[in-house]
């Protein structure tokens, strides 16, 4: 393998590259978040006035588009509190981490066209049918129409502070500080794993963690081969807009999809759909080594 373009990330790195930074920085980026999440909902409550306190708990659940609006717009306040911990911290911008804007755009684009490619091909051959777990209508169209323009920004807003913080940020301080590929592409995808830990889920909970991991292994390989956050980028939300706007789980975070699995998340069927989810996974990212030639 080969992870040479990988230095265009981690060279910004370098200059405040100390274990304890990473170590404090991590902890802190997550406690900003909180605080300016914290705010960003205060300031909801206090907007809507009388039906504040609804709004807010409803966001929480996702079941409207409006709630999933409220709610994929607050991870604007992740990058917000990533942006402050990395230039106090590090004394780097949100830009370092990114990488080249061209190339990560030329492979952001690359990356959706053979996703888009890759979806339609396994939505036109069998099998036809998944029987009990054929999904049904949650939005009406014309609804989800309207809803999609904002929708589609919403989740990049979503997957960007992700990415930004696991791919761009931990990913290239723990590269700078040590060699081995087991520990700046393992260490944030674990931990990308266990945030996804949901204990509503049930005995599928643990699934779910191992799948995100694996995906977080995916992104960041990507990252590392193409030395821009581009196609972790393409690859996040092609898998985002997938689960939370075109076919979703009942009653989980549902708002704003089109259709939903007549299931709930805590179902033994889930751990089925993961495995396949998990099989697209690995194809999209070979897919995407083979159209970016890395």
């Amino acid at each position: 393998m080969s992870y040479e373009p990988h230095e265009q990330l981690v060279a910004p790195a370098r200059n405040a590259s100390e274990l304890w930074r990473v170590c404090a920085g991590a902890p802190l980026i997550f406690f900003a978040y909180g605080l300016l999440a914290f705010a960003y909902f205060e300031a909801l409550r206090a907007l809507a006035g009388p039906m504040g306190d609804r709004l807010v708990i409803s966001a929480i659940d996702g079941e409207t588009p409006l709630d999933m609006g409220i709610l994929l717009l607050s991870f604007a306040t992740l990058t917000a509190a990533l942006a402050l911990v990395l230039q106090g911290l590090h004394q780097r911008r949100l830009r370092s981490l990114i990488g080249s804007t061209p190339t990560a755009v030329s492979d952001g684009l690359k990356t959706l066209g053979v996703l888009a490619l890759l979806f339609a091909l396994i939505a036109i051959l069998p099998p036809y049918g998944l029987g009990d777990l054929e999904p049904v209508e949650n939005l009406e169209f014309s609804t989800w129409l309207i809803w999609l323009p904002a929708g589609l920004i919403l989740v990049f807003i979503q997957i960007s502070a992700e990415e930004l913080v696991f791919r761009g940020y931990l990913q290239s301080q723990l590269a700078a500080r040590f060699n081995s590929p087991l520990i700046w592409i393992g260490v944030p995808s674990l931990i990308f794993g266990a945030l996804h830990y949901d204990a509503q889920a049930g005995d599928n909970a643990a699934f779910i963690a191992l799948w995100a991991v694996a995906f977080g292994v995916a992104a960041a390989d990507l990252t590392a081969r193409t030395g821009t956050l581009g196609a972790a980028f393409a690859l996040h939300f092609a898998n985002n807009v997938a689960a939370l706007m075109i076919t979703g789980v009942r009653d989980t975070l549902d708002g704003l999809a089109l259709q939903v699995y007549p299931i709930s998340i805590d179902d033994a069927a889930i751990s089925h759909l993961l495995w396949i989810d998990g099989a697209l996974i690995f194809v999209s990212w070979l897919a995407i080594r083979v159209v970016l030639r890395v």
